[in-house]
């Protein structure tokens, strides 16, 4: 097989349910909370790896690896408003 056939040039991840197309392999925690319209400043990313397994993400220039069906959930870490 070849290394295309191996590594697709558009990849689908899941970001608070919804999917997104990306071509790198690897994103930073800001840019894949970027893609999900998410300000890094006041949220974080939690990667779902299992049924039970959920690693944090909160440094925004760490480097995560990509693979197909990736799923992710933003966090807010902001004040939320009290009505």
């Amino acid at each position: 097989m070849t290394a295309a056939a191996h590594h697709p040039k558009t990849i689908e991840i899941l970001i608070d349910g919804e999917p997104y197309e990306v071509h790198e392999r690897e994103l930073t925690v800001g840019e894949i909370l970027a893609l999900a319209g998410k300000d890094p400043a006041s949220s974080y990313l939690v990667e779902l790896k299992g049924p039970r397994e959920r690693e944090p993400h909160k440094d925004p220039a760490e480097r995560i690896k990509l693979h197909p069906h990736s799923k992710f959930v933003t966090v807010s870490c902001g004040e939320t408003p009290v009505s």
